[in-house]
């Protein structure tokens, strides 16, 4: 998929020039000689602003907790055996607020895509997934429920580099997954840039975005299925010559049976789809 958006191009620039000034430094984790992440999360924990770490394999934000990441700071995937990934489960909160002159990156050692796991958030809001629940397809967590005004905390001027990591061939993991996140959650102003699977993919739910920015995704640039029915404003993709890449968006309401409730309803703001050179792949959404 390659597109060709008028307006694009300034706001990419925008979001790849994301680059942390925050006082509040309470609940810093206890320096280190490299500042690592590991492990799971079940206190608030805030991390020190423009502080660069370490993130070795799977960190687990439990119910009850709030990770803080305030502007500048970067996190650095290991690049090893181990899948090295961040998921914030139900009941528990990510408040990640960068700056257009101050990103968060989450990136990897490694400066290439299937590096590492991505960001992965569980919420209560709906899926259409038989039995109401389902488990994220990186660290297995539950996710679903019938709060769609669930609130997984903020997600704010944040760039994600060299996602994708494989599992195997039905399991690869996106840039951000979204599963049954409710529209409580504050999502602006993120950009994934050259993951091997999706830029951001949603698994129902009800959460709002805008201003997402999908770079050279070897997927789906924006994915969605289970019954989101969320809104999506101001959306951009782009592929560089010789990129792989599949669709735009892909959305279904549900892969294996299109009569599931709630069913998926796609608010777009298509006057802001400037798209001529993409493929669309929508199954049974309306």
């Amino acid at each position: 998929m390659k597109t060709n958006w008028k307006w694009a191009a300034c706001f990419c620039a925008a979001c790849v020039m994301f680059t942390a000034c925050d006082d509040d430094n309470s609940d810093i984790i206890p320096p280190t000689d490299e500042y690592e992440l590991t492990g799971t999360i079940s206190e608030d924990l805030t991390l020190e602003a423009g502080q660069n770490y370490t993130l070795s394999g799977g960190v687990h934000v439990t119910a009850g907790a709030t990770l803080t990441i305030p502007a500048g700071v970067t996190i650095t995937a290991v690049y090893d055996d181990v899948v090295d990934y961040i998921l914030i489960e139900q009941g528990a909160k990510i408040d990640a607020q960068g700056t257009a002159e101050n990103p968060i990156i989450m990136t990897s050692e490694h400066k290439e895509p299937t590096a590492w796991g991505g960001l992965h958030i569980c919420g209560y809001a709906h899926t259409n997934v038989q039995g109401g629940t389902g488990s994220s397809e990186i660290g297995d967590a539950t996710y679903g429920g019938e709060n769609d005004a669930d609130n997984s905390g903020i997600l704010r001027y944040i760039r994600l580099e060299y996602t994708g990591y494989a599992f195997d061939e039905e399991h690869e993991s996106n840039g951000i997954s979204f599963y049954g996140v409710g529209n409580g959650t504050t999502v602006d102003h993120c950009q994934v840039y050259m993951g091997a699977d999706d830029g951001f993919e949603f698994f129902g739910g009800s959460v709002n975005v805008k201003y997402l920015v999908a770079t050279d995704c070897e997927d789906d640039s924006f994915d969605w299925t289970e019954g989101w029915n969320g809104k999506g404003q101001f959306l951009v993709a782009t592929q560089s010559d010789g990129s792989e890449g599949d669709c735009l968006m892909e959305c279904d309401n549900n892969g294996t049976n299109a009569e599931l409730t709630p069913i998926g309803k796609c608010y777009l703001d298509w006057k802001q789809w400037r798209c001529t050179r993409c493929t669309f792949a929508c199954r049974n959404a309306s």
